[in-house]
């Protein structure tokens, strides 16, 4: 596949799993309500229905009170246990409702984003040619050992070459003249003597 689909399919299946995340989220929680705040709505009668959720050692109760208002509380799982009689003799209809399971849109919409992750890391970590921007390649030199034999560039190549001879005058001037460099700025530039 080419660099630029990966990139347009990698854009088009983020754009994709915010959308499914944005469409799927849950609207409007109901307001968090304190133990002692609760306690004293069911004292003073207000609490109309209350549900029960019960998952490890943790209870999430959830109502309305008389006005119509939401709330939601969490609290021990043995709390409400204890509670229940009082509460339905103060008469509230109480509720137990069986712990929320995994749907399958929240599974597959975690995988999703795994997915995504691992194909951003492989992106960053393996680019094609191996360029210079490839996370990991950073400090790794793309310059490549020469030895003796491979030189193919002699003296003889380089005689009739007008160019190779200004530049060499340049710089012997630059040795016996340095003063009038050196007033422009100019410094020799390393390695030129060898």
């Amino acid at each position: 596949m080419k660099r630029g689909a990966w990139g347009w399919g990698l854009a088009a299946a983020v754009g994709a799993l915010l959308l499914l995340i944005i469409v799927l989220s849950p609207r409007g929680r109901p307001d968090e309500l304190g133990l002692d705040d609760l306690a004293a709505s069911l004292r003073a009668g207000k609490v109309a229905t209350l549900t029960v959720q019960i998952q490890n050692n943790t209870a999430l109760l959830t109502g309305r009170l008389d006005d119509g208002e939401a709330f939601q509380t969490r609290t021990l799982a043995a709390d409400p246990l204890i509670a229940l009689p009082r509460l339905e003799a103060a008469g509230v209809e109480v509720t137990y409702a069986a712990p929320p399971r995994l749907s399958v849109i929240t599974l597959v919409s975690g995988l999703l984003t795994g997915l995504l992750i691992v194909a951003l890391l492989v992106l960053l970590f393996r680019r094609p040619g191996g360029g210079e921007g490839a996370a990991g390649n950073f400090g790794k030199s793309k310059a490549a050992v020469i030895s003796e034999g491979q030189i193919k560039l002699t003296f003889a190549d380089v005689a009739g070459c007008d160019e190779a001879k200004s530049d060499l005058q340049e710089v012997v001037d630059f040795l016996r003249h340095p003063e009038r460099y050196h007033l422009l700025g100019a410094r020799i530039p390393h390695g030129v003597l060898l």
